[in-house]
């Protein structure tokens, strides 16, 4: 398995916690961070990809990320 490269998670996660007001919502940063790293997993290792393929998922969960008191997140279901 590869190693996860964080020099190219990091700023992904980052642009996507920015861009939906997420700041000190830790589960919400939690669930991004827990879905890029499945992304790489499956083999989306470069930047840009991981970026478009992550909001991609995102849309599809139909989540308001800020809203984490659910019990169960849809992005568990990713």
């Amino acid at each position: 398995m590869d190693r996860v490269d964080f020099s190219v998670v990091n700023p992904v996660l980052k642009t996507i916690c920015r861009e939906n007001g997420i700041a000190r919502d830790r589960k919400a940063v939690l669930q991004i961070a827990t879905l890029l790293l499945a992304l790489w997993k499956q083999g989306e290792h470069e930047g840009a990809a991981l970026e478009r393929v992550a909001r991609e998922k995102l849309a599809e969960a139909s989540i308001i990320l800020p809203d984490t008191d659910t019990e169960q997140s849809s992005l568990d279901q990713v």
